[in-house]
């Protein structure tokens, strides 16, 4: 079995956790290690039947750790030390999800005040009440501009539920528009074979950084290049 290290998260200074996984999907598997440095075996080991793909938690009122994992497909799973680990799954998230609704992969799992979030493509954006995964203010996400496909949401932080900072990167339309003579960066029409010449593609240089506290509001500064892209 060959793993990689695929999320870690801190919960204090000497309590931390790190998910491994099998680097392929066709034997879905990870393992937990809680690390716990007021202990003399500090180390608990969790196993689950997915790749997890984020991390986090907290420190209980007992001090003991309140760790969440998460897989791409929306399956989040809370774990604690001599418990079975608990499944619980974001409805409609995932791509061969049962229950996909087409959009697309979850992306991280954030606790903020240990209130738990997760990040998706298409504008995922979920929050847990209770023991059921709603959308986070569903009607006031960003909708993609003229010119992008979807919105990609990503890393999130805040200091309180209506304090939320969040990456948002801008997935552009394709487009066939041949390239120019001035555009190529070979001779149109004598280009070496696998080299990306067909259309444009447009990428940010850094994603947008969006703010969840009266309402939304996008930043007036937009940072683009342009590279090759080529439908193979």
């Amino acid at each position: 079995m060959r793993v990689r290290l695929t999320s870690a998260c801190a919960l204090s200074k000497n309590t931390f956790c790190a998910a491994f996984s099998e680097s392929e999907y066709d034997d879905m598997y990870s393992f937990i290690l809680v690390f716990e440095g007021d202990f003399e075996q500090p180390w608990t080991r969790v196993g689950i039947p997915r790749i997890v793909d984020s991390t986090t938690g907290w420190l209980g009122a007992d001090g003991k750790p309140v760790v969440y994992v998460k897989s791409d497909e929306g399956d989040v799973y809370s774990l604690s030390a001599g418990e079975e680990p608990r499944h619980e799954k974001i409805e409609g998230s995932g791509v061969y999800s049962e229950d996909a609704e087409g959009l697309g992969y979850t992306n991280r799992i954030v606790a903020i005040n240990e209130t738990l979030f997760v990040t998706g493509y298409h504008s995922q954006l979920y929050r847990r009440t209770g023991s059921a995964w709603e959308w986070f203010h569903r009607e006031k996400l960003p909708r993609p501009e003229a010119g992008y496909e979807y919105l990609i949401f990503g890393d999130l932080a805040g200091s309180s539920q209506n304090d939320i900072y969040m990456n948002v990167t801008y997935s552009p339309a394709s487009t066939t528009r041949k390239l120019t003579e001035e555009e190529c960066w070979f001779p149109c029409g004598t280009e070496p074979v696998g080299v990306r010449i067909k259309s444009w593609t447009v990428h940010k240089i850094r994603p947008r950084l969006l703010r969840y506290s009266t309402g939304l509001s996008d930043p007036s500064d937009i940072l683009m290049r342009l590279s090759l892209y080529h439908r193979m």
